[in-house]
C-alpha cells in the first residue's frame, strides 16, 4: 500500500519518476486535498521555485506518493 511522504523527509526518485512519467498523487496543504502532479525534477529544462513540481500551486505541496495500480 502506498504512503504519504513528506518533500521535506525526500523527493521522488528518478526511478519513481520513470513509473508513471513523473505523475505522483500530492497533497496540497493550502487547499487541505490530494491532486495530482508532476515532478520535474530530473529533467534538463527546469522552470520551477518550489520542489520542481511543475504545476500551479506546486509550491504548497507538502507531501506525495505513487500512483496506485489501475483496476483490473
Amino acid at each position: 500500500m502506498n504512503e504519504w511522504i513528506n518533500v521535506e523527509d525526500r523527493l521522488p526518485t528518478k526511478k519513481e519518476c520513470e513509473k508513471n512519467n513523473g505523475w505522483f498523487l500530492v497533497w496540497y496543504d493550502g487547499f487541505s486535498r490530494a491532486n495530482m502532479s508532476r515532478y520535474d525534477g530530473y529533467e534538463e529544462e527546469q522552470n520551477y521555485e518550489h520542489h520542481k513540481w511543475k504545476y500551479l500551486h506546486d509550491h504548497i505541496i507538502t507531501h506525495w506518493m505513487e500512483l496506485p495500480e489501475a483496476p483490473k
